[in-house]
């Protein structure tokens, strides 16, 4: 809802008075400049609602900037940065366009340097490249030759050179091993290092633009995407992690009770202790579902889940929601599991969600730790 401006763009109207003189009447409002003035907040207000970590700045600070713009202009109260409570106040439209224009440089510069580091990090993988195929190819002469000698001392040499031949070709194959193993090693760490580097950039600027609307969470896309990008962390680098799957219980009684607009109250407040527990940037906390919510825990282990899980759990059922004079209370049944070092996002996410199953056919409000990948009695449904 829109606040009320405190006066808006008026148009002067004029009267005939007697003896042919012409006197101002009271200004008209004028509904043309009212409806400039709602575009420009309603555009201000957008900008703030999606924008992205910038030089620092956390976006939740930006959002505010841009929301005191939004009052300023429609209700003219004090400029970000003026001392409160000064009463109403001219607009100051020099001001503003100053603020826009220097917000989207830099937010232009922001992501020109996103694109930069991407383009780095692909040169860089280019460049290992080039200088691993020379060493490869002589790394595979060195065998070549060494087999070769090893087959003429099969076919003509003495016992003793071909003793000698066989030990210089495990000598050979070894140092081709290592050597390509730690070359690889060193390639994999320079790359995962930019690639954590811009991706860090990069989620902070897409989780801004993948939020549910009502939670303020990040949305399934959102979460899919986390997802995918820890299991292959997990593939890559070994980093651990960890995947909480937490369903409110019974929430459609909730519902039919107290009607939708309770049930979206709970949402609200939920989503609101999910942020205060798991407050690093790393990690995703996303509505998932009507009232499923899923957690993606970057370099944690199932151990980490199961506490967060559990001061997750506690924190909501000690909490009541006041909705139109009545006081709601509801519990959460959480699943969790950490990556296998091999697993699919599917096969991880199936995991976690049988041990919110387990939790709910246990008798819900409780935590639920999923058997490990490895462990025989996990066995995946042939969905996969």
């Amino acid at each position: 809802m829109w606040p009320l401006r405190t006066s808006g763009s008026t148009r002067a109207a004029t009267v005939a008075a007697p003896g042919g003189a012409t006197l101002t009447s009271v200004p008209a409002p004028d509904p043309g400049a009212d409806e400039a003035l709602d575009a420009v907040g309603a555009v201000l207000r957008a900008l703030g609602r999606f924008a992205f970590e910038v030089d620092g700045q956390d976006p939740a600070a930006i959002a505010e900037s841009f929301e005191a713009w939004a009052r300023h202009v429609l209700v003219r109260s004090p400029r970000p940065g003026d001392a409160p409570g000064a009463g109403a106040v001219e607009r100051d439209w020099t001001g503003l366009r100053r603020f826009v224009t220097d917000h989207r440089r830099r937010e232009a510069a922001a992501v020109t340097a996103a694109f930069s580091d991407l383009r780095e990090i692909v040169w860089t993988l280019v460049r290992g490249m080039a200088r691993t195929v020379p060493t490869d190819r002589e790394a595979e002469r060195r065998a070549h030759d060494q087999l070769a000698r090893l087959k003429v001392a099969a076919e003509r040499g003495t016992l003793a050179d071909l003793k000698r031949e066989a030990l210089a070709t495990v000598s050979v194959v070894e140092d081709v091993v290592d050597d390509r193993r730690e070359r690889q090693a060193a390639q994999m760490l320079e790359l995962g290092s930019r690639l954590r580097t811009l991706g860090h950039q990069l989620e902070q600027a897409q989780a801004e633009s993948a939020r549910d609307a009502l939670t303020q969470l990040a949305n399934r896309r959102a979460f899919d995407q986390q997802l995918d990008r820890a299991a292959d962390l997990a593939v890559l680098f070994g980093e651990r992690g960890c995947l909480l799957l937490a369903d409110i219980d019974h929430f459609k009684s909730v519902n039919d009770r107290y009607g939708h607009a309770a049930g979206d109250a709970v949402l609200v407040r939920l989503g609101e202790l999910l942020t205060r527990t798991f407050p690093r940037k790393g990690d995703c906390v996303a509505r998932v579902g009507g009232e499923e919510f899923g957690i993606v825990l970057r370099d944690a282990t199932q151990r980490d889940g199961e506490a967060l899980g559990e001061r997750l759990r506690e924190c909501v059922a000690a909490t009541e929601v006041l909705h139109r004079g009545n006081l709601i209370r509801v519990t959460l049944s959480v699943g969790v599991a950490e990556v296998g070092r091999d697993e699919t996002p599917a096969a991880w996410f199936e995991r976690a969600d049988r041990g919110l199953y387990a939790a709910k056919a246990a008798g819900r409000d409780r935590v639920h730790a999923a058997p490990a990948a490895s462990d025989p009695s996990f066995i995946p449904s042939a969905s996969g």
